[in-house]
């Protein structure tokens, strides 16, 4: 039988479940790195949305008064 130190999960030995914990992490990281690129991308969007917005409303005002 084996030792406690060199048994993991359901006979296992522990260096294959220390090994995959690192990648896991990884993707982890990597989800929620692209969650918050994914966000700031989203809010930069928004603000050119509304400085093309503000764009147009102030040509449409620059318009109205030349003519």
């Amino acid at each position: 039988m084996m030792s406690e130190d060199t048994c993991g999960v359901l006979g296992r030995p522990k260096v294959q479940l220390e090994t995959k914990q690192p990648t896991i992490l990884a993707l982890s990281l990597a989800t929620f790195a692209q969650h918050i690129k994914d966000a700031l991308d989203a809010v930069f969007q928004h603000i050119k949305d509304a400085i093309d917005a503000r764009n147009m409303l102030f040509s449409s005002i620059s318009n109205q008064h030349m003519t």
